[in-house]
C-alpha cells in the first residue's frame, strides 16, 4: 500500500491547485441550495435546449400550487417600484433580460400561469388533453420551467411514503414533456411542513427524489428547504406550511427583506435564472 496516501493527498494540498472536474455526470450533493454547474451539466442543458422546436429564450414556465399562485413569488419582479436587488446587483442582467420576455402580453414574472392552482399535485399539471402544462405552454413557449410540486402530492396516498410513487410518475411525465418541447426544467425541492410532525419527517426524503430526478438528467436543482428553513421561524407564516413575506414586499432583497421566506425564494429563484441564462443565452 506505499505511496497510496501521498499521492492522494499530493494534488491540491501541496499544489494549491484543484483537479480538473472530470468530464462526466456528477452526483448532486445535500446541503448546497445550487446543484454544481459542470462542464459536462452545462452541454447537457444546451443539449436539452437544442430541437426542432424554438422557444422564447427569454421566458420561463411557472408550474406548482399555492406558492406558485401567490403574487408574493416573482411576481414583483416586473418593475422597479417593487424590487430592491440589495447586494445582489450581480443579477440585474438576468432580472431585465427577462422582464423583456414576452408570456402572453406580460413578463414572465407577471405571468398567470395557468399550470398552477392552489392545492393541486403534479399529476393535475399533466392530467388532462391538453393538461395545464400543455395549456401553458402553448400560450407562452418557454425556454426554462421552474417546476415546485412535492407538498401537495405527500397527501394523496394512504401514508406519505406511498404517495411518493405516484408523485415520480408524475414528476417524471412533467419533466420528460418540458425536455421534449426544448424547455429545460429547474426543479424546486420542499420546504417544512410546520403544520404536521409526521409530514415533516418525510421532507427530507421528497427532496431526495427530486434532487434525484435533476441529478438523473443533470438539469438545475435548487433546494428551497436548504435556503429558507434556517430564516427565522423557518421562513414561514402561522400555518407552519406557508411561507411568508417582508412587509415591504417580497422582492426586496436586501439583509432586512431576505430574513423572510418569500424573499429568499425569490432571491434563489433569480440565481437559478441567472444561472440558466450564463449557460443557455451567454
Amino acid at each position: 500500500s506505499s505511496g497510496t496516501a501521498a499521492d492522494e493527498s499530493s494534488g491540491s494540498e501541496s499544489t494549491g491547485v484543484e483537479p480538473p472536474v472530470p468530464y462526466e455526470p456528477i452526483r448532486y450533493p445535500a446541503g448546497r441550495v445550487h446543484s454544481p454547474v459542470t462542464a459536462y451539466v452545462a452541454d447537457q442543458w444546451r443539449a436539452y435546449a437544442e430541437t426542432s422546436i424554438e422557444p422564447s429564450e427569454d421566458v420561463f414556465l411557472k408550474a406548482g400550487a399555492s406558492s406558485t399562485v401567490s403574487q408574493n413569488t416573482l411576481h414583483c419582479f416586473e418593475t422597479d417600484t417593487t424590487t430592491d436587488l440589495g447586494l445582489h446587483d450581480s443579477l440585474a442582467p438576468a432580472l431585465a433580460y427577462f422582464r423583456g420576455g414576452d408570456a402572453g402580453g406580460t413578463s414572465p414574472f407577471g405571468r398567470t400561469t395557468l399550470a398552477a392552482e392552489t392545492g393541486r399535485s403534479a399529476a393535475w399539471v399533466v392530467d388532462g388533453s391538453p393538461s395545464p402544462f400543455e395549456q401553458e405552454w402553448d400560450a407562452i413557449t418557454p425556454r426554462l420551467g421552474l417546476l415546485h410540486h412535492g407538498t401537495n402530492d405527500m397527501n394523496l396516498g394512504a401514508t406519505y411514503g406511498s404517495a411518493m410513487v405516484p408523485f415520480h410518475d408524475a414528476m417524471t411525465t412533467l419533466i420528460d414533456g418540458a425536455l421534449e418541447r426544448g424547455t429545460v426544467p429547474v426543479l424546486f425541492g420542499i420546504t417544512r411542513r410546520g403544520d404536521s410532525p409526521a409530514a415533516d419527517l418525510w421532507v427530507e426524503s421528497y427532496n431526495a427524489v427530486i434532487r434525484g430526478m435533476a441529478q438523473r438528467r443533470q438539469l438545475p436543482f435548487i433546494d428551497l428547504f436548504e435556503a429558507i428553513d434556517p430564516l427565522p421561524e423557518h421562513g414561514l407564516s402561522g400555518d407552519g406550511l406557508h411561507l411568508r413575506a417582508f412587509g415591504e414586499g417580497a422582492c426586496r432583497l436586501t439583509d432586512e427583506g431576505l430574513m423572510w421566506g418569500y424573499n429568499m425564494r425569490n432571491l434563489v429563484a433569480l440565481e437559478g435564472l441567472d444561472r440558466a441564462m450564463a449557460v443557455l443565452v451567454d
